[in-house]
């Protein structure tokens, strides 16, 4: 099924303040969010903060890169954005961290280093943006520092 567009009127209306469901990336089948930034951005009165995307083509460093690119790489893309845009924003099902090699249902392609290997490729992706120099922080707190700091270029334009 197709990605659904976000009302962010009714998330303000809500009572949220942030919303992170953007994947600024095209996916065949799913959306194409291409023209999208790649960057937090204001709409309806909610910052979005995109899910991080290789600057080059877009690539998406969502959950299913985690299990299908060879770690070391994803970890150098990763700190890429992370350098590049000023955060790394990716996101996980809970189900991917059970092992999902006995599900015939389950395409292959998102069993691969699901279970423990996801648990540890995780915990490894954590310590090389630690050693690397990136702050961990919840995404409330991202928000409104990025907010804050939005507000104090704007004041010195």
């Amino acid at each position: 099924p197709r990605m659904q567009k976000i009302d962010y009127e009714e998330l303000k209306r809500c009572g949220y303040k942030y919303d992170s469901s953007v994947n600024p990336a095209f996916i065949p089948g799913r959306y194409n969010n291409l023209k999208v930034p790649r960057k937090p951005f204001t709409k309806g009165g909610v910052l979005e903060i995109p899910v991080s995307v290789v600057t080059f083509m877009r690539v998406p460093m969502f959950w299913l890169a985690l299990h299908l690119f060879p770690k070391k790489i994803y970890y150098r893309l990763a700190r890429m954005c992370a350098k590049r845009d000023g955060y790394f924003a990716t996101y996980f099902h809970p189900w991917e961290f059970a092992d999902l090699v006995g599900f015939a249902v389950v395409p292959g392609y998102i069993k691969k280093n699901s279970g423990v290997k996801l648990v540890k490729r995780l915990h490894g992706l954590i310590d090389n943006l630690k050693d690397a120099g990136c702050d961990f922080v919840t995404y409330g707190e991202f928000g409104e520092e990025w907010l804050k700091l939005k507000e104090e270029n704007e004041r010195e334009i």
